[in-house]
Parts: C-alpha cells; structure tokens; sequence
C-alpha cells in the first residue's frame, strides 16, 4: 500500500480516478445531461433519421461529448418501440450510439454501477415508435432525461428544501375562535397541523394581559389556571383542554379574549 499522486506534475491519472471523482462530486447521479453546457442535446426526427444536438453528458462520472448533428437511421421493417442509447462498455473500453428496439412494451436498458465495476451501462437519449411506414419520436421524452446541474445548482436545491422542511416544521397561525361572541372562547386546533403538544400558544387578553404557555399543558380533559393583575386586582384565566378543542374565559367576564396565535 502506498500514496499515489494524482493532481500534481508527472503523475499518471487513470480515467476511473477522474470518473470517480466526477461522480462523487454531482450527487451521486449514474447518468445524465450535464445541464447549461453545450446546447444539452435536442432530439428531432425526419426521413427515417433522427438528429440529436451539441451537448455533454456524464455516465457513471465519465464525460462524453455529444458533437452536433449526430445522426442515427432507423430501418423502418416492422412495429416496434425502442430507444437510441449512449452505450457504454468498459470491458472492451467501447462507446456508441445505439439502437434497442423491442416489438412490444419498452426495452430493458442494461445499467450496470460502473463505479464498482467494469461493467456496460446503456443511457437512453431519445425514445421512439416505428411501423414498416412511419417513425415516430416521443418528444416528451426528452424532458424526462436525468440533468446533471452545476454545483451551485444543487446547492440551491438543498437550500431550497431545508427552507420548506423548515417552513412546514416551525410556522405560526392566529386561530379564530368558534363563536366569535361567546363568553367562553372556544378554539379547534385541529385547524392547525401538527399536535397541540408541539406548540406555543399566545393569547391575548384586550390590552389587558397577554400569555405564552407550551402546549404540553394542553392535556385531554385538562382544566389550569393562569393569573394575572390588571389595575391592581388579581383575576385568572382558565384553560380547558378535550377532543382538541380548547376553551379560554377570564373570571371577569368583561375581559375578552383579542386574539389566540399558535407557533409550532
């Protein structure tokens, strides 16, 4: 066992030093249209041909370039339904484009991991159907095709999903109450997601006191009490808790509920 140079002068770097490398870094994609670089290969068909454009695409970390106007003809000789595919073999250290035709359903792509073996790997880029008199191209297919997307790009994507995660996990919402007029305020709180246990609860009195308390005390067929003063008297607020339905009332009837605010 040794160190083995790599990036640094003189050294000999084997093309599955680099492929490995490129896979690891592009999120561990198998296969795909490295997006922004080169014009990421359109498809069309005409005259039983179908063209592709410029682009590059990366399988299993090794990059191929897709030069424009590449062709590949299609025999129209019976009904079938096929792909044209990158093809891949590194056993014979081979690369092509080629036809996979199957007279009924779709074809099995042979997709081996080429970064654990010296396998063959087929990465459809274009889908199509043929009669003895026609070729048809899926043009839809060429949307579905994995992308490959810059650092950056991905980046952003995770940035993008941990906001949600977060936004879906710790949001706050004011509750309305049932009866607007009641004297005793009834609140659902299934209207909020999550469990009650899980939340902050906000409520405030008019102008007169506001309180916070943890939704742990928010316990089925639970009743407390929380004091408060207001202009040198004490009264209390009463909290009763059943079936997710939550009830607030002051003691001092002329004291109502402004507005409960749920934070999970």
């Amino acid at each position: 066992m040794a160190l083995r140079k790599i990036t640094f002068d003189g050294a000999t770097v084997s093309s599955k030093d680099d492929a490995d490398i490129n896979y690891h870094l592009f999120d561990l994609i198998p296969a795909g249209i490295i997006k922004g670089l080169g014009n990421e290969i359109p498809v069309s068909a005409g005259n039983n041909t179908i063209t592709f454009g410029s682009g590059y695409l990366q399988i299993y970390g090794r990059r191929i370039f897709m030069e424009p106007n590449t062709q590949i003809s299609i025999t129209l000789d019976a009904t079938r339904n096929g792909y044209i595919a990158v093809d891949i073999n590194l056993a014979q250290n081979t690369l092509e484009l080629t036809r996979i035709e199957i007279s009924s359903g779709w074809p099995t792509l042979i997709q081996n991991n080429l970064s654990n073996s010296i396998g063959r790997y087929q990465f459809a880029i274009a889908k199509y159907s043929k009669t003895p008199t026609s070729l048809s191209l899926d043009a839809s297919f060429a949307a579905t095709r994995p992308m490959i997307k810059t650092l950056s790009d991905l980046v952003n994507e995770k940035n993008q999903e941990v906001y949600d995660w977060a936004l879906g996990k710790f949001s706050n919402k004011i509750i309305p109450p049932v009866d607007l007029w009641a004297t005793v305020m009834k609140y659902n709180l299934t209207d909020f997601p999550g469990q009650a246990t899980d939340c902050l609860i906000h409520v405030r009195l008019g102008k007169i006191a506001t309180f916070t308390f943890s939704g742990r005390h928010l316990i089925n067929a639970s009743i407390q009490s929380l004091a408060y003063r207001y202009i040198g008297v004490d009264y209390y607020l009463t909290i009763e808790y059943t079936s997710s339905q939550m009830y607030l009332y002051s003691n001092n009837t002329s004291h109502r509920i402004s507005s409960v605010e749920v934070f999970r």
